[in-house]
Protein backbone atom coordinates (compact mmCIF):
# COMPACT_ATOMS: atom_id res chain seq x y z
CA UNK A 1 0.00 0.00 0.00
CA UNK A 2 2.67 2.54 1.07
CA UNK A 3 4.49 1.88 -2.82
CA UNK A 4 1.01 2.83 -3.91
CA UNK A 5 0.83 5.78 -2.18
CA UNK A 6 4.21 7.18 -2.72
CA UNK A 7 3.49 5.99 -6.63
CA UNK A 8 0.13 8.51 -6.41
CA UNK A 9 2.42 11.02 -4.97
CA UNK A 10 4.51 11.33 -6.73
CA UNK A 11 1.76 11.24 -10.34
CA UNK A 12 0.06 14.20 -8.42
CA UNK A 13 3.19 15.75 -8.35
CA UNK A 14 4.12 15.79 -11.80
CA UNK A 15 0.43 15.74 -13.03
CA UNK A 16 0.53 19.59 -11.03
CA UNK A 17 3.28 20.58 -12.58
CA UNK A 18 2.59 19.69 -15.86
CA UNK A 19 -0.69 21.55 -15.24
CA UNK A 20 1.75 24.32 -13.85
CA UNK A 21 3.24 24.52 -17.32
CA UNK A 22 0.02 24.34 -19.37
CA UNK A 23 -1.28 26.66 -17.43
CA UNK A 24 1.72 28.79 -18.46
CA UNK A 25 1.61 28.32 -21.85
CA UNK A 26 -1.84 28.98 -21.99
CA UNK A 27 -2.19 32.35 -20.27
CA UNK A 28 -2.15 35.83 -21.76
CA UNK A 29 0.99 37.01 -22.21
CA UNK A 30 1.76 40.38 -20.10
CA UNK A 31 0.53 43.72 -21.32
CA UNK A 32 3.41 44.95 -23.50
CA UNK A 33 3.92 48.85 -23.40
CA UNK A 34 2.62 50.10 -26.49
CA UNK A 35 5.53 51.80 -28.78
CA UNK A 36 6.36 55.34 -28.28
CA UNK A 37 4.10 57.51 -30.12
CA UNK A 38 4.87 60.18 -32.22
CA UNK A 39 6.13 63.66 -30.73
CA UNK A 40 3.62 66.45 -31.34
CA UNK A 41 5.36 68.64 -33.52
CA UNK A 42 6.65 71.95 -32.25
CA UNK A 43 4.37 75.03 -31.97
CA UNK A 44 6.68 76.37 -34.62
CA UNK A 45 6.08 73.14 -36.87
CA UNK A 46 2.24 73.34 -36.12
CA UNK A 47 2.06 75.69 -39.84
CA UNK A 48 3.44 72.84 -41.78
CA UNK A 49 1.45 69.97 -40.75
CA UNK A 50 -0.85 70.10 -43.73
CA UNK A 51 2.23 68.48 -45.62
CA UNK A 52 2.17 65.23 -44.00
CA UNK A 53 0.61 61.95 -45.68
CA UNK A 54 -0.09 61.31 -49.24
CA UNK A 55 2.53 61.42 -51.95
CA UNK A 56 3.62 65.01 -53.64
CA UNK A 57 3.46 65.07 -57.41
CA UNK A 58 5.02 67.62 -59.93
CA UNK A 59 5.15 66.94 -63.31
CA UNK A 60 8.71 67.20 -65.15
CA UNK A 61 8.04 66.42 -68.31
CA UNK A 62 8.71 69.82 -70.07
CA UNK A 63 11.72 70.18 -68.34
CA UNK A 64 15.08 68.95 -69.84
CA UNK A 65 16.21 65.80 -68.17
CA UNK A 66 13.85 63.07 -69.44
CA UNK A 67 12.33 63.07 -66.18
CA UNK A 68 8.57 62.10 -65.78
CA UNK A 69 7.31 63.71 -62.41
CA UNK A 70 8.79 64.16 -59.18
CA UNK A 71 7.27 62.65 -55.98
CA UNK A 72 8.04 64.26 -52.27
CA UNK A 73 6.77 62.53 -49.11
CA UNK A 74 6.33 64.51 -45.72
CA UNK A 75 5.65 62.43 -42.31
CA UNK A 76 5.84 63.50 -38.63
CA UNK A 77 8.91 61.67 -37.51
CA UNK A 78 9.23 60.24 -33.90
CA UNK A 79 11.03 63.13 -32.68
CA UNK A 80 8.39 65.45 -33.66
CA UNK A 81 9.95 66.77 -36.84
CA UNK A 82 9.06 66.36 -40.51
CA UNK A 83 10.76 64.12 -42.16
CA UNK A 84 10.48 64.07 -46.34
CA UNK A 85 12.04 61.84 -49.64
CA UNK A 86 12.11 62.81 -52.71
CA UNK A 87 12.57 60.66 -55.99
CA UNK A 88 12.75 61.61 -59.15
CA UNK A 89 10.58 59.40 -61.63
CA UNK A 90 11.76 58.69 -65.30
CA UNK A 91 8.78 58.12 -67.92
CA UNK A 92 9.24 54.08 -67.21
CA UNK A 93 8.51 54.65 -63.87
CA UNK A 94 11.52 53.51 -62.55
CA UNK A 95 13.69 55.98 -60.19
CA UNK A 96 16.40 58.05 -61.40
CA UNK A 97 17.63 59.44 -57.81
CA UNK A 98 15.95 61.34 -54.77
CA UNK A 99 17.29 62.61 -51.52
CA UNK A 100 15.72 62.60 -47.99
CA UNK A 101 15.69 65.20 -45.26
CA UNK A 102 14.00 67.08 -42.36
CA UNK A 103 12.56 70.41 -41.23
CA UNK A 104 12.91 71.19 -37.69
CA UNK A 105 12.84 73.80 -35.20
CA UNK A 106 16.41 74.47 -34.17
CA UNK A 107 16.26 75.39 -30.68
CA UNK A 108 19.93 76.79 -30.66
CA UNK A 109 19.93 79.03 -33.65
CA UNK A 110 16.28 80.18 -32.80
CA UNK A 111 14.86 79.45 -36.23
CA UNK A 112 13.40 76.66 -38.53
CA UNK A 113 15.98 75.30 -40.54
CA UNK A 114 15.77 72.52 -43.42
CA UNK A 115 18.40 70.23 -44.32
CA UNK A 116 18.37 67.25 -47.11
CA UNK A 117 21.06 64.95 -48.78
CA UNK A 118 21.30 65.80 -51.97
CA UNK A 119 21.32 62.91 -54.98
CA UNK A 120 25.78 63.61 -54.79
CA UNK A 121 25.45 62.95 -51.00
CA UNK A 122 25.81 66.43 -50.19
CA UNK A 123 24.58 67.98 -47.20
CA UNK A 124 21.98 71.23 -48.33
CA UNK A 125 20.67 72.87 -45.10
CA UNK A 126 19.44 76.65 -44.95
CA UNK A 127 17.05 78.78 -42.76
CA UNK A 128 13.53 78.41 -43.35
CA UNK A 129 10.90 81.49 -43.38
CA UNK A 130 7.37 81.53 -43.19
CA UNK A 131 5.69 84.35 -44.40
CA UNK A 132 1.17 83.36 -44.44
CA UNK A 133 0.91 80.79 -46.88
CA UNK A 134 4.46 81.23 -48.17
CA UNK A 135 7.70 79.70 -46.79
CA UNK A 136 10.74 80.07 -48.02
CA UNK A 137 14.15 78.00 -47.91
CA UNK A 138 17.47 79.83 -48.43
CA UNK A 139 20.87 77.46 -49.72
CA UNK A 140 24.00 77.38 -51.06
CA UNK A 141 24.48 74.92 -53.94
CA UNK A 142 26.02 73.89 -57.30
CA UNK A 143 24.84 76.52 -59.52
CA UNK A 144 25.20 74.02 -62.50
CA UNK A 145 21.22 74.29 -62.87
CA UNK A 146 21.93 78.21 -63.66
CA UNK A 147 24.94 77.69 -65.76
CA UNK A 148 27.13 78.60 -63.68
CA UNK A 149 28.95 75.29 -61.55
CA UNK A 150 30.28 76.27 -58.20
CA UNK A 151 28.66 77.66 -55.16
CA UNK A 152 25.78 79.91 -55.83
CA UNK A 153 22.56 80.89 -53.34
CA UNK A 154 19.19 80.20 -53.77
CA UNK A 155 15.98 80.58 -52.46
CA UNK A 156 12.72 78.00 -52.62
CA UNK A 157 9.36 79.56 -52.13
CA UNK A 158 6.52 77.36 -51.70
CA UNK A 159 3.19 78.87 -51.67
CA UNK A 160 0.27 76.85 -50.41
CA UNK A 161 -2.43 76.96 -52.99
CA UNK A 162 -4.99 74.39 -50.73
CA UNK A 163 -4.47 71.70 -48.29
CA UNK A 164 -3.45 69.18 -51.22
CA UNK A 165 -1.64 71.77 -53.60
CA UNK A 166 1.16 73.83 -53.60
CA UNK A 167 3.14 76.02 -56.30
CA UNK A 168 7.15 75.56 -55.50
CA UNK A 169 9.81 78.03 -57.22
CA UNK A 170 13.60 77.93 -57.55
CA UNK A 171 15.17 81.17 -57.43
CA UNK A 172 18.67 82.57 -57.96
CA UNK A 173 20.29 85.02 -55.96
CA UNK A 174 21.81 87.33 -59.54
CA UNK A 175 23.38 89.67 -56.97
CA UNK A 176 22.48 92.67 -54.94
CA UNK A 177 19.43 90.98 -52.95
CA UNK A 178 17.66 90.36 -56.64
CA UNK A 179 15.98 86.77 -57.08
CA UNK A 180 15.79 85.55 -60.56
CA UNK A 181 13.47 82.72 -61.04
CA UNK A 182 14.98 79.46 -62.23
CA UNK A 183 11.80 77.11 -62.76
CA UNK A 184 8.53 76.41 -60.99
CA UNK A 185 6.45 73.17 -60.69
CA UNK A 186 2.82 72.51 -59.23
CA UNK A 187 2.20 69.90 -56.58
CA UNK A 188 -0.73 68.02 -56.15
CA UNK A 189 -1.50 65.16 -53.10
CA UNK A 190 -2.67 61.95 -54.38
CA UNK A 191 -3.03 59.62 -51.49
CA UNK A 192 -1.15 56.75 -52.49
Amino acid sequence: MQHSLAARAAFLVRALAAALVLAGLIAPAPARSAPPATMPLAPELAPFAWLAGGAWRADLSALPGGMKLIETRYDVAPNGVIRFTTAFVRPDGSIANGYAGALFYDAAAKHLTMWYTDPRGVIVQGPVTLNGEVWSMTFTSDGAVIGKPGPANFRVDVARRSNDAYHWTLLADTGGGVWKPVFALDYLRSAA
